[in-house]
């Protein structure tokens, strides 16, 4: 059956329908490299908010002598800085400790320099699990992706393929919601 110009019907429908295929293994090729990109890059900001931030930062408290309330999460405290084994003593101005506190009140506190402080290490190594979990998150969620752009048209995924994406994306998103969890009860 001849319809267009000696082509027939049905190869004029199957090209138009691998065009289509095409794009669309290319665009879930795209994506999966951008989500994979992302996952990535949390994974490196977990190591920067956590490890990476407190080496060579000098465990101890604040106590506070005031606290701004800009909002109920955010507060700027000032007070002074003293080291657990009591060698290290500073300012501490512009500390940012989450909620406000009341004044005579000490806070766990990581000194980086005379002049900045981070919240206690244990709140911090919190957000870093959280953003590293979510990052492995990402990574599950871009191998769907990747093997769906990679594999060979017609073919299956394979189970070890699949079952190591579910693991990721599940396992991620639970420690998310877990790391979230912990890291508001500390802060």
């Amino acid at each position: 059956m001849r319809t267009r110009e000696g082509g027939t019907g049905a190869a004029t429908r199957g090209t138009g329908a691998s065009i289509r295929s095409t794009v669309r293994r290319v665009a879930a090729g795209l994506l999966g490299l951008l989500v994979l990109l992302l996952g990535l890059g949390l994974l490196a900001a977990g190591y920067l908010e956590g490890p990476a931030k407190l080496d060579g930062g000098t465990p101890g408290t604040v106590t506070v002598e005031r606290c701004d309330p800009r909002s109920f999460e955010d507060a700027v405290c000032t007070g002074v800085f003293r080291s657990h084994d009591g060698e290290v003593r500073h300012r501490a101005e512009d500390f940012r400790p989450g909620a406000p506190h009341d004044p005579g009140e000490e806070v766990e506190a990581v000194s980086l320099s005379p002049e900045r402080f981070a919240p206690a290490a244990r709140v911090l190594w919190a957000q870093a699990a959280n953003l590293v979990c979510f990052g492995v998150a990402l990574c599950g969620v871009a191998l769907f992706l990747l093997s769906g752009a990679f594999r060979p048209v017609g073919r299956a995924r394979s189970r070890a393929t699949g079952l190591t994406g579910r693991v990721l994306v599940v396992g991620g998103l639970a420690g998310t919601g877990v790391g979230a969890i912990v890291a508001a009860v500390l802060a």
